[in-house]
């Protein structure tokens, strides 16, 4: 108990350097981010968006400098294309009545050009270990999720996916995530990743 305490204050202590609150803000999205996709893949697109919105006020605001490195660039640039792609394609070949329901879909893949610049607000190598250890604590609790599903409900695991291939691919994705804490000098998180 006194482990998860710790965490409890490493996520979300304010801290009192300059851009703690920001620095706070992006420790919990991470969290978030990472325990959340076996169990509501949607809500992590909300993080996004909620994160998007947000850089923006910071933007606005003066409280958050837009300042992309080139790595950051050829980041947003990479993640960009696919959402361009696909409403090109929606203009090109239309369901007219469901162009807009499908860009709003889209708009998480932008995010990422707000999200970089306010993810460098935070103190380097701080949020890598808090989204390595969410990722196994949140395997453990989809794990869990899935065998009730199993033993009560359905014949095949979905948690909260609404589809069994995509949360193996989350579960291999995140599982690996998680087992990057193998090597962890505290036994706690030697053994959320073993078991996420």
């Amino acid at each position: 108990m006194n482990y998860f305490r710790q965490l409890k204050m490493a996520v979300l202590s304010p801290g009192d350097e300059a851009g703690s609150a920001l620095d706070r803000n992006n420790r919990i999205a991470v969290f978030l981010f990472a325990i959340l996709p076996g169990l509501s893949p949607n809500f992590n697109s909300f993080i996004l968006l909620a994160s998007m919105v947000w850089g923006i006020y910071c933007l606005a605001t003066g409280r958050l400098v837009w300042n992309l490195s080139k790595s950051d660039r050829l980041v947003a640039i990479g993640m960009s294309i696919y959402p361009l792609v696909m409403i090109a394609s929606i203009f090109i070949n239309p369901p007219y009545s469901e162009v807009p329901d499908w860009i709003f879909r889209l708009l998480p893949f932008f995010s990422v050009w707000l999200i970089l610049p306010r993810m460098r607000q935070s103190p380097d190598g701080r949020l890598v270990p808090i989204f390595i250890l969410g990722a196994g604590i949140g395997m453990i609790v989809t794990f869990l999720f899935s065998l009730l599903q199993i033993m009560f409900l359905m014949e095949r695991a979905e948690a909260g996916t609404s589809n069994a291939a995509l949360l193996g691919v989350i579960g291999i994705l995140f599982g690996g995530i998680a087992l990057l804490n193998i090597q962890s000098p505290r036994s706690v998180e030697q053994r959320i990743a073993i078991l996420g």
